[in-house]
């Protein structure tokens, strides 16, 4: 599996997010970092995001909301 960080420019609500990608060379995830955030907030961030790839989150039925919902732990089925 392969994973690239990249700092972006971001509205503060917003510390993170990851993007599944195809390219010749196969399947990687981009997990793009807001630059206004601290570094604990990145960090919370970064262990959130990996979440959504540990778990096959992009290949799920359920709804990215219903999926958010489990992966901040308000929700268990």
């Amino acid at each position: 599996m392969n994973i690239r960080f990249e700092w972006v420019d971001l509205p503060c609500s917003i510390p993170a997010w990851v993007a599944e990608q195809t390219e010749s060379d196969g399947e990687y995830y981009t997990v793009m970092l807001n630059i206004n955030c601290s570094r604990e907030r990145i960090e919370k961030a970064i262990r959130h995001e990996l979440s959504h790839i540990e778990n096959n989150d992009f290949n799920s039925e359920r709804s990215a909301d219903e999926i958010e919902l489990i992966r901040h732990n308000c929700y268990t089925l």
